[in-house]
């Protein structure tokens, strides 16, 4: 997705963040956020941040939010048996 939409007079908002989020919602508020501290979203060719106001006729261009970093959690599985002993360490 590398999407770009002018705002009208109806979507304007006080932070480009909650406008993202509207216009997108299949991304949450906080990708978007992190979207923009990316670079990866510009208002009128300038590179923005989550407090620019938009404003009608402004054009905002936006590539997909990051997908959300989720820490690796090792888990463990032992299988036991009287002739062996294996141990599966798996991060997923």
């Amino acid at each position: 997705m590398d999407d770009s939409l002018t705002c009208t007079a109806e979507q304007s908002a006080p932070r480009l963040d909650r406008w993202l989020a509207t216009q997108w919602p299949q991304f949450s508020r906080a990708r978007w956020q992190k979207a923009l501290v990316a670079g990866l979203v510009t208002l009128n060719g300038a590179v923005a941040r989550a407090s620019d106001s938009v404003a009608a006729g402004d054009a905002v261009a936006a590539l997909p939010p990051p997908a959300p970093n989720r820490p690796c959690t090792p888990w463990r599985k032992i299988f036991r048996s009287r002739s062996f002993m294996r141990m599966t360490i798996c991060c997923a």
